[in-house]
């Protein structure tokens, strides 16, 4: 991704935040680093697994946030904005302190050993808070911002076994959830995708050990629909009938011929792969 395209992504995003929500932003970016923030990946291999790759993934997940937040407008209270794009801009700021980006590669801190970016994220959030409560006042910055933002980085990997400490407890904190589901999903099954071969059905395989195949529609023959009965080529049925045009005895099929036969004729042509469900794993 062109750096001036995710720059301009990056301001059109900032740009629905607040006054405040510009300055919350502001003061964790300047408590981090905003040089590392701009450097780090999102993950090590999964997703967005390139220096800078932290920034792309959060500006699709604020953007999707928002455009989720827009299909489901109206129906309720409005969703914050500030809380959407704050949440989708620094839902992985704890990956600054879980991972590494030097000339070694991108791999985890010590920290990040033991410790998960979920609850690494909202102590970053809680610290930059603290060192500047009057610029918060002056701001206009809440609590419930605040607040907001860390059960964001808590919540959005969903359940406890994907590293959250808690679920989603906010329709915002939810549609970030799903935003960082997308985005994750669609990088790592578009890199495999990118990097694998496809056969006549349009299926690559999983990249980097992962399990799940990836399918791409686009990339497969002029197969017919799926459902479409055909007769295949050199039945029982067809090699009895060339037998007995020759002058050889008929031949009474059996019961399990007859069966196997029927089968045969009424296939179906469906390309069938195992599929084992994604498991979020760095995201």
């Amino acid at each position: 991704m062109p750096a001036e395209t995710l720059d301009a992504r990056w301001a059109a995003v900032v740009g629905r935040l607040t006054h405040a929500g510009k300055t919350l932003l502001s003061m964790v970016l300047d408590h981090v680093g905003e040089d590392a923030y701009l450097r780090m990946a999102a993950a090590e291999r999964m997703h967005h697994a390139c220096v800078g790759g932290l920034r792309w993934h959060s500006i699709e997940v604020a953007e999707g946030a928002l455009a989720l937040a827009s299909v489901f407008e109206g129906d309720g209270p409005p969703a914050c904005l500030d809380n959407l794009v704050l949440g989708g801009l620094l839902h992985d700021i704890g990956k600054l302190r879980e991972m590494q980006v030097d000339t070694v590669g991108i791999r985890r801190s010590v920290e990040g050993r033991s410790r998960y970016h979920t609850t690494l994220g909202s102590e970053i959030i809680a610290v930059a808070c603290a060192l500047a409560p009057d610029r918060l006042e002056a701001a206009g910055v809440s609590p419930t911002l605040i607040a907001h933002l860390q059960h964001v980085c808590e919540s959005h990997h969903l359940q406890k076994d994907w590293g959250s400490p808690t679920a989603p407890q906010s329709r915002e904190a939810m549609f970030i959830h799903l935003a960082d589901q997308a985005s994750a999903k669609w990088r790592q099954m578009t890199d495999d995708a990118a990097t694998a071969s496809a056969d006549d059905g349009g299926w690559c395989g999983a990249a980097d050990g992962r399990r799940s195949p990836v399918w791409i529609p686009s990339r497969a023959l002029n197969l017919p629909p799926v459902g479409t009965s055909v007769r295949p080529v050199g039945t029982e049925l067809e090699h009895r009938a060339e037998t007995a045009s020759r002058g050889a005895a008929d031949e009474v099929p059996s019961a399990t011929e007859r069966g196997a036969d029927a089968a045969a004729r009424s296939v179906s042509v469906v390309v069938l792969r195992d599929h084992v469900p994604f498991h979020q794993q760095e995201d």
